[in-house]
């Protein structure tokens, strides 16, 4: 097999152009995209093409952001300023959808696309012991606080003398 299945057949997304043009007007109308990088060329590119959506422009500006694409996109793009309009869109918002998936990019006050810290817990609670976790923490608890059932059959519980070994008896 020469090409990787989850590649996408490039000329059947640029065919489907208009599709992604109006979706990404009312996208890039509705949301605020944000990056580690405070000079992203992927963020560029969307200002660039918000303000062509807004200006209703039909030719790219000299100079667009290319930095970004893959080896397969920049040769359908095209080089210099004969790059085509249509690709180069549909190139910038697949680029957008791989960097949302991969958290490299994120959606401003999104609970699905977010900055990845903001799935970590705060430095303070974590120092504080204030985890909120809804299981005993197996390393603090007492030895007698903790038990599992014995391994005669009976199915008692019985205490653990260290917590730790939980995990090396299980096996």
């Amino acid at each position: 097999m020469s090409t990787c299945y989850r590649n996408p057949n490039l000329a059947e997304v640029i065919d489907s152009y208009p599709r992604v043009h109006r979706t990404a007007t009312i996208i890039l109308g509705a949301f605020t995209f944000r990056s580690w990088k405070s000079t992203d060329p992927v963020l560029t590119a969307l200002d660039v093409l918000h303000q062509l959506y807004a200006s209703e422009q039909r030719k790219l500006p000299a100079g667009v952001p290319t930095s970004f694409l893959t080896p397969a996109w920049r040769k359908l793009i095209g080089i210099g300023p004969t790059i085509d309009r249509r690709t180069w869109e549909v190139a910038v918002v697949v680029t957008l959808r791989d960097r949302l998936r991969a958290g490299d990019v994120w959606v401003e006050g999104s609970r699905a696309f977010r900055a990845f810290d903001d799935f970590l817990l705060p430095p303070t609670a974590f120092q504080a012991g204030e985890l909120g976790l809804a299981v005993p923490d197996l390393l603090t608890l007492g030895a007698t606080s903790v038990s599992r059932p014995s391994s005669g059959g009976s199915g008692k519980w019985r205490p653990l003398r260290n917590p730790r070994s939980a995990f090396l008896d299980a096996a």
